[in-house]
Formats: structure tokens, sequence, C-alpha cells
């Protein structure tokens, strides 16, 4: 489709415009990018999908201007589509992002986006926002991606939440350690293979999946080591006490 033709389909607020595959192709980009100044929200949105269908340089600036939109689901949809559009080059503008973005939902999803960049460029802009993050799951996304990145601070955030008195916090804590991806850090979990408090329900709607903490550590083992265990993992399992055993001895072994 013709980039002025997506254009005119985007300001009718026509979504069937996104339905096809390949209907909003490359060049259609830098047509698009005005309308994300389009006093209707809609159009806005609608013009934020077409850029991510485009792709391109025009879909990572497009997105970038987008985390600053009035409306929440404009910055929402800019954030679904954050991390396939932009590069390296871009790293300058999201520690701006981190650390001026109004909205905390943008600066956690930006702050995780940074942890995987492996550019060290990004840790002091980070530990200047996690003295001064008042949002608590934005603190938090800021801490793995440092932890991640290899900073001290993150680092030592990450292990205090294994200490959490709270087993869903706790599970959580265990889980972000994929995210972190350093296997040293599960020999903090050892002591966690004994809480048999629920920690985490992963089931649907309509019938509930309870994991305790020590299951939570077990898959969590069990994909940041390559399933070192002669047991299989299943979602509705509670792992036995040989299982839990064994888990213990291959923690013992990356000591």
């Amino acid at each position: 489709m013709p980039p002025q033709e997506v254009v005119a389909h985007v300001k009718q607020k026509d979504w069937k415009v996104i339905d096809i595959p390949g209907q909003v192709g490359p060049d259609a980009g830098d047509a698009l990018l005005p309308l994300l100044n389009d006093p209707d929200l809609k159009v806005r949105e609608l013009a934020v999908y077409c850029l991510d269908a485009s792709g391109g340089k025009a879909a990572g600036q497009g997105m970038l201007k987008a985390l600053r939109d009035p409306s929440e689901p404009v910055r929402d949809a800019a954030v679904r589509f954050l991390e396939r559009h932009v590069t390296l080059d871009d790293v300058p503008a999201l520690e701006t992002e981190v650390q001026k973005n109004p909205d905390a939902y943008v600066r956690e999803k930006v702050a995780l986006l940074l942890g995987k960049s492996q550019q060290a460029s990004a840790i002091p802009p980070m530990k200047t926002q996690f003295a001064r993050e008042p949002n608590v799951r934005a603190r938090r996304a800021l801490s793995l991606a440092l932890a991640r990145l290899g900073d001290p601070t993150g680092r030592q955030a990450v292990l205090d939440r294994l200490q959490d008195k709270d087993p869903g916090q706790l599970a959580q804590a265990v889980t972000d350690l994929i995210y972190v991806g350093d296997p040293k850090l599960l020999l903090h979990t050892a002591h966690l293979l004994d809480d048999m408090r629920q920690g985490k329900n992963v089931g649907p709607s309509h019938g509930p999946i309870i994991k305790r903490v020590c299951d939570v550590v077990v898959e969590t083992m069990d994909t940041m080591l390559n399933h070192p265990f002669s047991f299989r993992i299943e979602l509705a399992r509670q792992y036995s006490a040989a299982e839990l055993g064994e888990a213990k001895v291959v923690l013992g072994r990356l000591g």
C-alpha cells in the first residue's frame, strides 16, 4: 500500500490497515511520523501500530517520541513495540527516558531494556535514578537492569529481595533471577528450597495452580541451568522431598 494511502487509513482510524501482514511497508515510516502530533489520540495510537508494522529507522524514532505522549494507551503501545525497533544508537535517548519520563511504567520497561543493552554507559544514569525512584516497580526494574549489567548496587538489591518475609515477594525475586542471568546468584536461593509456603499462582483464572516458594526455585534453576534435573518440570507439579534434595545437590555443585 502506498504511504499516503496508509496515512489516509490512519487518519480515518481504520484499524483494518494493519490486519494484513505487509500491507504497511517500510516506505510508510516517514509519512507516519507526523501523525504522532495529531490531536486525536486514536490516530496517534494507530500510527504507533503502523510504525511497528513498517519498521526501519522511522519506527524507532516514533516509538521514542510516543513514550512522552499525553495518552496512556499511546505510551503503552510504544513501550510494547520499543524493543524491536531501537538500536544501540538509541541508548542515550533511553538513558534520558529512564530518568525523566513522568510515567513510572515507561521508566520500568525502559530500565529493563537498558539492562539488555549490555552498555556500561547505562549504569550511571540508572544508579542515579535508582537512588531517587519513588515507584516500587520501576525501582525493582532498575535494580534488575543494574544487576544484569554487573553493578554491585543492583546485585545487592536483588540479593536483599531474596530475604523478604513475604512468600509472594520471594517467589517473584527468585523468578527475577532469570532476567539477571547470572547462575551464581542461585546459590543465594538454597534456603528457599525448604520454604513450603504458597508463593505464586501460575494457573488460569478459572483454575488456580499454586506454586510453593521451593517449587519456584526449582523451576528457575531449570531455566537458568538448562534442565540439570533427572525429573520432569511440569506446570501443575509440586516437587517431592527427593526432588528438592536433588535441587540442593545441584546448587552445591555451583559453589
